[in-house]
């Protein structure tokens, strides 16, 4: 005989499951007033959001253009610039300067000449990583100069980099440089191409 039969058996029961909720239910209400003073707020911060690029681009763009005019109007940069074309196009070229274990002494101020100049690109280059200064601006005035330039001073900055064992010379001139020859922004503020603003002069850019 089986102990369970004189047990009561239990009747089964199925528990039924919970009803899905209604999440709009479960979301707080908003009166219209509140929601107009939300909206508002947000409208106000997507303006000022708006208002301190475009002053930032604005600001980017005038020092870029104060820095060129400068440059252009400096004696002893328009001498540095003459200095490059002149020892590039000899027949020692830049690389045979830096080469040279016994310069004279015009050849030593050829030399720091040169260095000024590519330093300036240098430089620049640096404002426009630093957000200072601004890439389209510039690339739009000279993306040729600084190509040409770069392929001409290339052996001279390869060599400067062996010398004094530090290949941070020039490296900001260099990725500019060649990132530009390669239609490509350094600093991506679009997702427009270099070459897509060449072919688009009357777009000016100024909320890059």
């Amino acid at each position: 005989m089986s102990k369970h039969a004189g047990e009561a058996q239990l009747p089964h029961y199925e528990i039924p499951a919970p009803p899905e909720p209604d999440w709009l239910d479960l979301l707080p209400s908003i009166d219209p007033t509140t929601a107009a003073i939300v909206f508002s707020a947000l409208l106000a911060a997507s303006i000022a959001v708006h208002s301190i690029k475009t002053q930032r681009a604005i600001a980017r763009r005038r020092a870029t253009l104060d820095v060129i005019l400068k440059l252009e109007s400096e004696p002893d940069y328009q001498k540095s610039a003459a200095t490059f074309r002149d020892v590039r196009d000899s027949n020692s070229g830049l690389a045979g300067l830096i080469e040279n274990k016994s310069p004279s002494q015009r050849e030593k101020e050829e030399l720091l000449h040169i260095i000024n100049f590519l330093n300036h690109y240098e430089l620049i280059f640096c404002g426009i990583r630093r957000d200072t200064l601004d890439e389209l601006f510039y690339f739009i005035w000279f993306q040729g100069p600084v190509i040409k330039h770069w392929e001409q001073a290339k052996d001279f900055v390869v060599k400067a980099r062996e010398r004094d064992n530090d290949d941070e010379i020039c490296k900001q001139f260099q990725v500019f440089a060649e990132s530009w020859e390669r239609n490509v922004f350094v600093v991506k503020r679009s997702n427009k191409s270099p070459k897509w603003y060449l072919d688009n002069p009357d777009f000016d850019g100024r909320f890059q």
